[in-house]
This record gives structure tokens, sequence and C-alpha cells, in this order.
């Protein structure tokens, strides 16, 4: 028996929504939780030798919100730190769509965050550069860091 055109329309299309409903719960419910950790040796030509072997932890698109709680961020912050970082990074989202209310807890469960040679950020929320910040490096601050500390570097 040969399906109808209608028919077969009608089975793609519902399998195409079932595909997208699928991912999109999929995300939403597991993927989001998902915190990963990645070691890479960068070999870099004409480095200081004071500087061979330095450790830098980078932390970005934290997306602090309603949907992604503060023990998904204190997770993130233990594994960086757990990984003895001699500078530490951020680089930038900390909240979802520039949600004010969790501007001020994000910083709080960020605080923790310390290394030898100081902790940057950059000021950038959900991909808006800060170049009214003056500095002349697309937002990228590095007198006192989120967390309140200066860095040594």
């Amino acid at each position: 028996m040969l399906l109808s055109r209608r028919t077969a329309i009608k089975g793609l299309l519902a399998t195409a929504v079932g595909t997208v409903t699928g991912a999109a719960a999929y995300g939403a419910a597991y993927e989001r939780h998902r915190i990963g950790l990645t070691s890479v040796s960068l070999p870099v030509s004409g480095l200081p030798p004071a500087l061979d072997g330095l450790r830098i932890g980078f932390l970005t698109d934290i997306h602090h919100s309603r949907t992604l709680p503060a023990a998904d961020v204190t997770r993130a912050v233990e594994l960086a730190l757990g990984e003895r970082p001699d500078l530490i990074v951020l680089g930038g989202d900390y909240v979802t769509f520039g949600d004010r209310a969790y501007v001020g807890p994000v910083a709080e469960l960020l605080a923790p965050l310390h290394a030898p040679h100081g902790v940057y950020s950059r000021s950038a929320v959900s991909g808006w550069s800060s170049p009214a910040s003056g500095s002349g490096h697309g937002g990228w601050r590095t007198s006192r860091a989120c967390c309140g500390r200066r860095p040594t570097l």
C-alpha cells in the first residue's frame, strides 16, 4: 500500500516536531546542568621562563538565572579551584539575558575564587561589550575583579 503525499508530509512533520521537542526537553532538563572541565596544554613561543607551566583557570557562560541554580555555579567554582590555577579569568555571560536580579547573587557565588596571580573578569553580559568602560580592551577590566580582589600580575 502506497502512502499518499499528504500522509507522508504529515508523518515527516510529526517526526520533525517530535525531534525538536525532545531535543529542547533534554537540554532544559539535563544538559543545562552539565558542567565540564577541559585541561589543555598550550605551547607559547617566546614565553618568559618564569611563566612556563602557568596554570590558567577560565570560567565562562555561567548564565546564573531562575533556570540555572546557585548549586551549579558553586559546583563550577569548586571544579575550577580544584585545579589550583595560578590565574583565573572569568569570560563573561554571568547571568541570562542581563537579568539584574541575579547579578549580586552570582558575584557572591564567584567570590570564593582566588589564585596567586589574581582573578580577572570580563564585564560583558550575554555578548554585550563594554566600550564605555574606557579601558580600550573591549570590555576587559583589570582593576578590581568581580570578586573584590586586585590582580597581582
